[in-house]
Parts: structure tokens; C-alpha cells; sequence
């Protein structure tokens, strides 16, 4: 899952914003770039190997930033199971 971005356009207020770790902010920015439609189908695993981050890390930020109310998550389970077949992340800012 790459993108054909050759840069990224960072907001000053996510810049300025004191409420956000850098490594949050590189998630809100990264999510954005992948946020087409439907949403950021990225999973964990491929956010730990962008970020060089464990997938517990990279899964408490994401949680953080759910949180904070920058984004919102929506699971799609398995039909008659408990497990997450896929998870969908829109910025809301």
C-alpha cells in the first residue's frame, strides 16, 4: 500500500497543535495521505513498517488519536465471529 506522494503538506495549526506528540502527528498526516474515499484501510502491521514502530505502538496511537477526536474508526467483523476483518480510519479534522 504505497502512495504516489512525493512530499506532504503539513497544517500550521497541526504543527502548533501541544495536544499532539510528533509521532501522532506524523499518524494524523499519513492517514490523511491514505484516506481516499472510503476511508484508510491501513493496518497496523503496514503502519509499523512505515514508522519503524512495533504494532502495539503503532496501535496506541492510533487509539490516542480515536481518543483526541481526530479520528474515527469503523470495524467490519467477520460475519458470525468476533473478529475484525478490516478496519476503516477517516480524519475528522
Amino acid at each position: 500500500m504505497e502512495t504516489s506522494c512525493k512530499g506532504i503538506w503539513i497544517p500550521e495549526e497541526l504543527c502548533q497543535n501541544e495536544e499532539l506528540t510528533v509521532m501522532e502527528k506524523l499518524f494524523v498526516i499519513k492517514i490523511n495521505a491514505l484516506d481516499g474515499e472510503e476511508g484508510c484501510y491501513a493496518s497496523n502491521k503496514y503502519f509499523s513498517e512505515y514508522f519503524k514502530l512495533s504494532r502495539s505502538r503503532c496501535s496506541v496511537i492510533i487509539k490516542s488519536l480515536k481518543d483526541k477526536g481526530y479520528i474515527f474508526i469503523k470495524y467490519s467483523y467477520e460475519k458470525g465471529k468476533n473478529l475484525i476483518e478490516r478496519r476503516v480510519i477517516k480524519i475528522k479534522i
